[in-house]
């Protein structure tokens, strides 16, 4: 082929150094150089990197700042919805279908809390409260009551349950 053929489609590339021309030769290998800079040059043409301009990054900068101080809003709005739900439905639930004050009180202190624990610390805490009255333990209704309020409170999804227990929802 005449050299004039080639000329218009040929294009020079200048290393650094002999070390950085041989090193790209190791890095293409198995192609040659040329073959390897083409087949990287048209693998960047096909996916074209986009950049965003410092204008849009900063608007979406703004929307996401924006959307976390509405999202503070609307969750802190929620929990107060559900302690409003939670004390209505307390208040609602006396006499034989009671449910139990302390558990909620509990579980809203956070952490998970297995049953067994739950039943033990509000035994302890009505143990304290009254002696004489909770000698024997803790009573069957009380038992059952404790039982419906996690129930209830699972229901009404305000409390998970985990492998390891229960735990108040945020």
């Amino acid at each position: 082929m005449a050299r004039r053929e080639v000329q218009p489609r040929q294009f020079t590339i200048y290393f650094n150094s002999v070390e950085d021309l041989e090193r790209f030769k190791k890095i293409a290998e198995p192609y040659t150089l040329n073959r390897w800079i083409m087949l990287t040059i048209e693998k960047a043409v096909e996916k074209p990197i986009r950049t965003k301009s410092s204008d849009e990054i900063n608007a979406l900068r703004k929307e996401n700042h924006e959307l976390r101080q509405e999202n503070e809003v609307l969750t802190a709005r929620l929990e107060k919805t559900k302690a409003k739900e939670v004390d209505a439905l307390l208040e609602k639930a006396k006499g034989p279908m009671q449910l139990d004050k302390e558990v909620v009180d509990l579980l809203r202190t956070g952490g998970v809390w297995s049953s067994t624990r739950i039943m033990k610390t509000v035994t302890e805490l009505y143990l304290r409260l009254d002696e004489n009255k909770f000698k024997g333990g803790i009573s069957e209704e009380r038992t059952r009551a404790i039982k419906r309020t996690l129930e209830e409170l699972y229901n009404l999804d305000l409390v998970k349950k985990t492998w390891k227990g229960w735990a108040w929802k945020k």
